[in-house]
């Protein structure tokens, strides 16, 4: 039996990009977040989500030279980022360009052939439309070090009520 798998299409620099519609928990507007003073340069900010403080990650920050830039197709797609440890948590990845989400056949994505030791997160890739598309391995995105800063007590954080919500 031949499956698909179905992904969430963005573009960086150009290339085309996709994360399994399985890992998702929302896609959400590009919105303001609150300045996260300890991330790296590519922690864009914590999210206000339904009173939790989610850590979201530029990823086209971490896959090139530029920070997403505010776009009508601008996104904050929020995954279900399991650590390693078993536990679950929500993560935020901000990308420009999200554009469709389509099956693609698994039979259809071969390993890339090409080392990816600065960047473990890209996956297999596969043609679709004439295009080529690399799938992000959600798993993968944070070194250990940063797991260990953005979830160090075990959980999301509580967030004042009253304050602005996604």
């Amino acid at each position: 039996m031949n499956k698909n798998m179905m992904i969430l299409l963005f573009n960086v620099g150009g290339d085309s990009y996709g994360i399994n519609v399985s890992g998702i928990i929302e896609v959400l507007p590009s919105v303001a977040l609150k300045h996260f003073p300890q991330g790296s340069g590519y922690v864009a900010g914590l999210l206000n989500y339904r009173g939790l403080a989610v850590p979201v990650i530029d990823l086209t920050l971490l896959m090139s030279a530029h920070a997403s830039r505010d776009r009508i197709s601008s996104r904050i797609i929020l995954v279900d980022y399991f650590t390693g440890s078993g536990d679950s948590h929500a993560l935020g990845l901000r990308v420009e360009k999200v554009t469709e989400t389509v099956r693609i056949p698994d039979v259809a994505f071969t390993r890339s052939g090409v080392e990816t030791g600065n960047a473990p997160f890209l996956g297999d890739v596969a043609i679709h439309a004439g295009n080529m598309v690399q799938v992000i391995d959600i798993k993968k995105v944070l070194p250990d070090s940063m797991k260990a800063m953005l979830f160090a007590n075990g959980k999301e954080t509580d967030v004042a009520p009253n304050a602005m919500e996604c």
